[in-house]
């Protein structure tokens, strides 16, 4: 009855849970404005608290797509040590953000995702307040310790997961326009590029749709959805206008994807082909790979958001 009278008063947030067999689980988040009248005034989000310390660190998510269950097998457990580990050294350590923004800074225990049980499908790294609770232009602001962080990004990982698996070789062996951006592509007959925005979506797409209509649908819902959303900022809007033009009758689709195919002919035959499930568990075993050689061997803290990570900005380090 006091979640169900705080979930009306707009104080609470529900979630079910996600966790099997726990059917009956429901994760509960306070409403920003329950935090800003109850929780701020009292300094209770730097309160000592442990998150889901019982929770599974390897969890396989189940067929419905909406529940997860804890993995098991040899290589469930060895990836469960690795990530007790590296809990462990994180544990030591106060990761924080310099910047004017509630976060809890307790919520660092780190977990893993698969979609299948032999732990061959996705495998990404979750539970950090830096991956799940803060936006992309907060990130600059964590510190470690007090130090100041930088994030190592590493451009184009996918088409350049590709590229090496479809031809063997590294991308910029094939004549790009640019031989480290796969982004960079000219409209026929000009010298006009296309948005580098709007292509590294048709990349993303052309790996994990299922055909050319369908992701000619997605480019479209996309950007159709933020000129429609009142919340989007105008540099949004103004990207999605532009890059909408070029896509938004079937001829202009067609026009653009006989462009971008005709840039990409060495690995053209391997669009549409649900690339993502083997390329987001490669850059999850690359992460795995990064996290256990500098958290584990040298006792470095690093912090990773998918396929980039996050370290301070000192000269050893980086």
């Amino acid at each position: 009855d006091v979640c169900k009278t705080l979930e009306n008063a707009g104080y609470l947030e529900t979630i079910p849970s996600q966790l099997e067999p726990v059917k009956r689980q429901t994760r509960m988040r306070l409403s920003q404005s329950f935090i800003d009248q109850y929780v701020t005034p009292y300094s209770l989000l730097e309160a000592p608290l442990k998150l889901h310390e019982d929770l599974p660190l390897v969890r396989v998510r189940l067929k419905d797509n909406r529940h997860v269950r804890q993995a098991t097998g040899r290589r469930a457990k060895g990836t469960e040590n690795r990530l007790k580990k590296y809990n462990a050294l994180l544990s030591k350590h106060n990761i924080s953000l310099d910047h004017d923004y509630p976060i809890l800074e307790t919520r660092k225990r780190v977990y893993r995702v698969f979609n299948d049980e032999k732990l061959t499908i996705h495998g990404r790294f979750y539970g950090g307040f830096w991956v799940q609770d803060i936006s992309s232009k907060l990130r600059p602001y964590i510190t470690i310790d007090g130090q100041r962080t930088v994030e190592l990004d590493y451009k184009a990982q996918h088409p350049h997961m590709l590229y090496a698996e479809a031809t063997g070789g590294h991308m910029s062996e094939f004549g790009l326009l640019d031989p480290d951006d796969p982004y960079i592509i000219l409209k026929t007959s000009t010298n006009y590029t296309y948005p580098r925005s709007l292509v590294k979506l048709a990349f993303m797409l052309a790996m994990n749709a299922k055909s050319e209509n369908s992701a000619h649908k997605a480019l479209i819902d996309k950007y159709e959805s933020i000129l429609d959303n009142p919340d989007a900022n105008k540099g949004k809007l103004k990207e999605a206008e532009e890059n909408l033009k070029h896509v938004s009758s079937y001829k202009d689709f067609e026009q653009f994807w006989i462009d971008f195919s005709s840039h990409h002919i060495p690995i053209a035959g391997h669009f549409f082909k649900d690339h993502w499930k083997q390329f987001q568990n490669f850059d999850a075993r690359i992460c795995d790979y990064v996290l256990t050689t500098m958290t584990v061997k040298h006792k470095i803290p690093v912090l990773s958001v998918h396929d980039s990570f996050i370290i301070t900005d000192t000269p050893e380090n980086v």
